[in-house]
């Protein structure tokens, strides 16, 4: 006798190598060390020089930055400096990916298209293989009924430094998110925790955490509508990683929840059930008779 079990909540997690960063050959060689580096750079130049100018001329965003959690709010800052620069290249309305919270302004002395990122042949890769990885994840889920259409992909750097990290939070209206780890800490307890949370609520029977310590070169992929965060930086060197998040081509507003494959996932599961003879008492039974 067979006996068909479907999980009422479950929750689809796409976890896979996408770079070795032991490659020792091929464009793969070096990938992620390079791409961390990059990242580095970058988030150090947006510290030096684009912050303070953003600071200056918008009294709203200084009001926000300063009342911000002093672990997160450079983090967070530089993630709506790429949001904006990501508007302006695509050309798409900044309101579609940053829709939720303030409504940015950009100020004229700030360039905010990442030149050296967009341009690094190592990203352009990054982003052919998320999106490839995307795709592979909603085709699971959907038992190969997902069809392969065009895709708005915006992905972003977070760098950690020491003590850093970042808050739950969720990124309504997409398709599916994750992150790709660039750049870890080694050494025992120097590794930050990527942890996705229970979104039915912390009582119980509820309140479930799933953790994962995300390789160098791995790649997470996760329901948008998934609260996650980082743990704090426990380690004394820089992490890096890249978070991502893929729309259908008219982005957001092209979203409709009903579409949504990932809150449509059923898992079931098969088993095999032993039949007892008809004078034959089960184990449990005999237990319940002591």
């Amino acid at each position: 006798m067979t006996q068909d079990v479907s999980y009422i909540w479950p929750v689809a997690l796409w976890q896979v190598t996408l770079f070795s960063p032991e490659a020792s050959s091929g464009d793969a060689a070096g990938l992620t060390k390079r791409l961390s580096a990059l990242a580095e750079e970058g988030y150090r130049h947006y510290l030096d020089e684009v912050l303070p100018k953003e600071l200056e001329g918008d009294p709203e965003f200084r009001r926000v930055y300063e009342d911000s959690d002093a672990s997160t709010r450079n983090t967070e800052a530089f993630l709506r400096y790429q949001k904006m620069g990501f508007s302006q290249k695509a050309k798409v309305p900044l309101n579609e990916v940053n829709w939720i919270g303030d409504e940015a302004s950009r100020r004229k002395n700030v360039n905010y298209v990442w030149k050296e990122l967009y341009d690094s042949p190592d990203f352009k890769r990054l982003q052919t293989n998320i999106e490839g990885q995307c795709y592979k994840f909603l085709k699971h889920i959907t038992s190969g009924r997902q069809e392969k259409q065009r895709a708005r992909i915006f992905v972003w750097a977070e760098v950690y430094r020491p003590g850093d990290f970042m808050h739950p939070h969720i990124h309504t209206g997409a398709a599916a998110a994750g992150v790709f780890s660039a750049g870890n800490s080694e050494g025992e307890g120097a590794r930050q925790s990527f942890v996705l949370q229970d979104v039915r609520g912390n009582s119980a029977p509820f309140g479930h955490f799933h953790e994962v310590m995300p390789e160098e070169g791995e790649i997470i992929i996760h329901p948008a509508w998934m609260s996650n965060f980082f743990t704090p930086h426990p380690g004394n060197k820089t992490n890096v990683y890249f978070g991502f998040l893929m729309w259908p081509h008219g982005g957001a507003f092209d979203f409709d929840w009903e579409d949504d494959a990932t809150g449509d996932y059923v898992f079931h599961k098969t088993t095999s059930v032993k039949k007892c003879a008809p004078n034959e008492k089960s184990q449990e039974d005999k237990h319940s008779e002591l």
